[in-house]
């Protein structure tokens, strides 16, 4: 339809979310033609054992902070108040009921991540609900999750398109180890975001 509602769903620890997860996001929605993005922090992941990360409402607010300002932009508390272990499929079903069936989803998830999705709980039902984009770095060249990619479009009919983003050369990782080593992330985090973590006092040690 026409006028079907399009929306990108973009998961992850966030923690913190940066400038690269940021980027990827508005080049997807645009490539894609998307409504909307929601951010969504992850739960506990059934396929992490040794989950230690920061509050799950803290990464939230840092997700609201970094998003503000983008009309195209929103998050969800679905997963970081969930109980017990988190997975994909369920959230997948919550946001159909929540945006109704004039809806498309598209999952948003780095290449490399194409290689486990077929381990993943219920994929078969999983790629049958949702269209996967999985974001590439420039000049993408890796055969084995070109042929994963074909192998789940001919087994279960999965709708898989590869897009390309810039590198930013930032993770998660690298910007609280700085934190924590009293180094500065400015210019890797939006301000608001450094700022909650400065108040906060984040990463200042091992989580």
């Amino acid at each position: 339809m026409a006028d079907r509602k399009r929306i990108g769903i973009m998961g992850g620890t966030f923690d913190p979310i940066h400038f690269g997860h940021l980027v990827g996001a508005e080049w997807v929605r645009e490539k894609l033609n998307l409504d909307e993005i929601v951010f969504i922090p992850t739960g506990k992941p059934a396929h992490k054992r040794n989950w230690n990360v920061t509050d799950g409402m803290d990464r939230l607010e840092m997700v609201k902070l970094a998003i503000s300002g983008n009309d195209h932009f929103t998050s969800s508390d679905m997963e970081v108040t969930r109980v017990g272990i988190t997975y994909t499929i369920d959230t997948i079903n919550a946001l159909e009921d929540a945006y109704g069936d004039g809806t498309k989803l598209y999952f948003i998830i780095g290449a490399d991540s194409l290689m486990d999705v077929h381990s993943w709980y219920r994929a078969e039902d999983l790629l049958r609900k949702a269209s996967f984009v999985a974001v590439t770095r420039p000049g993408f060249e890796d055969e084995l999750i070109l042929k994963e990619k074909q192998r789940l479009e001919e087994l279960w009919k999965a709708d898989i398109q590869l897009i390309e983003i810039p590198h930013m050369g930032m993770s998660s990782t690298m910007i609280r180890s700085r934190v924590k080593q009293g180094e500065s992330a400015r210019y890797l985090v939006p301000e608001p975001v450094l700022d909650f973590i400065r108040e906060k006092g984040l990463y200042r040690n091992d989580i």
